[in-house]
């Protein structure tokens, strides 16, 4: 685009240039006959003798030629401004688009941070992950997690409020928080594989009565949500299957405690249901 309004510009000066170039021979056309008629005694009649000639008027002359360089520097003048004013525009439409390719670069990485956010929010709300399948993606001292942590804690610290206008910040982010998706998927995998394996945190390997022991809590705790069953009869399964876990040495982070009253709160709404759905059926 640059480049055509640059030979535009030529075109339109060169053409406007010729066409007071080709004026120029007639003016001195002109000029010369005047000259002529006044010094040249054949092109005139016979007349009474001459009187002493007059001194040539150049007045004429300079004037023509002092509005062929000023019409030329209007024109450059006007040439240099257009190309101003067509840069200057062209370089706005640059300024848009780059700051429309930041925003889109900077929003894949939120939806980058956002699924790795909502992926550890639902292990973390997930009783069965925490204390069974994926218990040392909790476990900090776990090498593979500690390292995901690190990624996301930086992840989180370069999502700004404001977008940044510098596209090195935006990149540093979204390299982020890719990185911190990537980690978390390894200990992910880790916690699960070690799972599987029988290992438990700082690497100690299950025994046979450990194994046997979170076996039996993982009944329990899938027991506890049977309708079937009493509340009291319910908190009280679900109270030894934690102290089962508790002998077989599962460390449960007490940011996720909680988990354990979210449980007790979903056994109540349970039972609740399931004694509204017997009253509604009663009445039937």
């Amino acid at each position: 685009m640059g480049k055509f309004l640059l030979w535009l510009e030529v075109a339109m000066g060169g053409t406007v240039l010729i066409a007071l170039i080709a004026q120029i021979p007639k003016v001195l056309s002109v000029i010369a006959e005047d000259i002529k008629a006044v010094t040249d005694p054949a092109s005139t009649p016979s007349a009474p003798p001459p009187t002493p000639a007059e001194p040539i008027d150049w007045s004429l002359a300079i004037g023509i030629g002092a509005s062929i360089l000023a019409a030329l520097a209007g024109i450059g003048a006007t040439l240099l401004m257009w190309r101003y004013v067509a840069r200057r525009r062209l370089s706005k439409r640059e300024q848009r688009a780059r700051r429309a390719d930041q925003i889109a670069l900077w929003q894949q990485g939120v939806a980058v941070l956002a699924k790795t956010s909502e992926a550890l929010m639902a292990f973390e709300s997930d009783p069965e992950s925490v204390y069974f399948t994926r218990r040392l993606l909790a476990d900090v001292n776990e090498p593979a997690t500690a390292a995901f942590y690190t990624a996301y804690d930086t992840a989180q610290s370069r999502h700004t409020e404001a977008i940044p206008t510098d596209t090195g910040m935006i990149t540093a982010f979204v390299e982020a928080a890719t990185a911190a998706h990537r980690a978390f998927e390894t200990a992910d995998e880790n916690a699960r594989r070690k799972t599987r394996m029988g290992i438990s945190h700082d690497g100690h390997r299950l025994t046979a009565d450990e194994r046997r022991k979170i076996d039996q809590a993982q009944k329990l705790m899938r027991q506890a949500h049977d309708p079937a069953l009493t509340r009291a009869h319910a908190h009280n399964v679900l109270a030894k299957a934690l102290e089962l876990l508790g002998t077989a040495g599962v460390i449960i982070p007490e940011r996720l405690t909680g988990n354990f009253i979210e449980q007790l709160e979903s056994i109540e709404n349970i039972h609740r249901r399931a004694l509204a759905g017997a009253g509604a059926g009663a009445c039937q």
